[in-house]
């Protein structure tokens, strides 16, 4: 399915949907064995969590104190196709109300603005601090699915380079065809 994102809108009541053992809380402990094959599906399937943010509990049974429980049974998830379409993709949980279930509200923005394509420059390699600069903006911290924290850290990365780029090499074309100038200026004049 090359060229085609999407995304699903998992709720899970019989079956086991929690990625981590994180993801509950309560007095029953939930089954690592149905854990270990949901993560297994998610990456046999290659999918991964949408970013999400606010509630961090989306189900819970409602009762008091020692009976409570709380658990992540809903999730948004997409292949790597959607992720790149639109990396700005969040998911809300938003607080239940009277309803078991806390709602989820997804924001897509459409990445179809015109951006400015990224370049690597093999030159900034050569730099005496990049590899310093690197691995500091890879260091940075980023929360989140897997997938999420690997384009989160590569946009740092990205954006640490062009930093670099604009202190070392800004205007780096424009010197090369003045320096051009210059040498068949002194050619002629030989």
């Amino acid at each position: 399915m090359v060229g085609y994102g999407f995304f699903w809108i998992l709720g899970g009541s019989l079956l086991s949907l929690l990625r981590d053992i994180e993801e509950r809380l309560g007095p029953n402990p939930p089954s690592v064995t149905e854990m270990m094959a949901f993560n297994q599906c998610l990456l046999d399937c290659t999918l991964e969590d949408l970013h999400s943010f606010g509630c961090e509990h989306t189900w819970t049974n409602k009762r008091e104190a020692i009976a409570r429980v709380c658990s992540r049974l809903d999730r948004v998830i997409s292949n790597p196709s959607w992720l790149i379409e639109y990396p700005n993709t969040q998911v809300n949980v938003l607080s239940s109300g009277i309803s078991d279930h806390s709602p989820l509200l997804i924001t897509v923005q459409d990445s179809y603005k015109p951006k400015k394509q990224f370049s690597y420059l093999n030159c900034w390699a050569d730099h005496k601090e990049y590899d310093e600069v690197v691995l500091q903006a890879w260091g940075l911290p980023v929360r989140g699915s897997v997938m999420f924290r690997f384009f989160g850290k590569l946009k740092h990365v990205r954006q640490s380079l062009i930093k670099l780029h604009h202190t070392s090499y800004y205007g780096i074309s424009k010197k090369v065809q003045e320096a051009k100038k210059d040498l068949e200026a002194c050619q002629i004049q030989l």
